[in-house]
């Protein structure tokens, strides 16, 4: 019971007991109060950094550091923000085919083709492995397309998952279209 309440966990009771043992084999009566006056000071885990991890994951998510910053330097200056936002909307967005409303990224364009070309179904093995390539993740990817279409296709979503696979509605696909 005394125990119980003197040591929280059994490495503190081996460690008490490596003091006595010290103390009862004659050893520096100083060394052993120093121990004696750090024994309740919890202990510290040592961090090991891998430098090659460290780099690995730098490289994967290179592309979401400069897109966060992005939002870090837009945050620090709204009256900055108001302004690009309104030369942003004046710049007329040319080479897409899909409605402009919309506003998908050239990546979220090009997830959707894919899945066109490929009869509008694809396995979702072959989804993650671009969103593996851009720092994303399958689901990430897959929701943010869905995000952007859900108004135009009147709160359905354009990409459904079914079983292992990743499936369009051709007319769904259709009234993305610009007309």
């Amino acid at each position: 019971m005394i125990q119980k309440s003197l040591f929280s966990n059994q490495k503190q009771i081996e460690k008490f007991e490596d003091i006595l043992n010290n103390l009862i084999n004659g050893e520096n009566i100083d060394k052993i109060l120093e121990q004696l006056s750090s024994f309740y000071i919890p202990e510290r885990k040592r961090i090991k950094f891998d430098e090659n991890k460290i780099k690995d994951a730098e490289l994967r998510h290179k592309d979401t550091v400069v897109i966060l910053n992005e939002f870090l330097q837009e945050a620090d200056n709204p009256e900055e923000n108001d302004e690009i936002q309104i030369n942003i909307q004046r710049i007329p967005v040319t080479d897409s085919i899909y409605k402009s409303e919309i506003c998908l990224t050239s990546l979220q364009e090009s997830v959707i083709e894919i899945i066109k070309d490929n009869s509008y179904i694809l396995l979702q093995s072959e989804i993650e492995e671009i969103a593996t390539e851009k720092g994303m993740f399958k689901n990430q990817l897959i929701d943010s397309i869905n995000e952007k279409c859900f108004e135009v296709l009147s709160g359905e979503v354009l990409i459904e998952e079914d079983e292992d696979n990743y499936i369009i509605e051709e007319s769904y696909y259709e009234e993305l279209l610009i007309k």
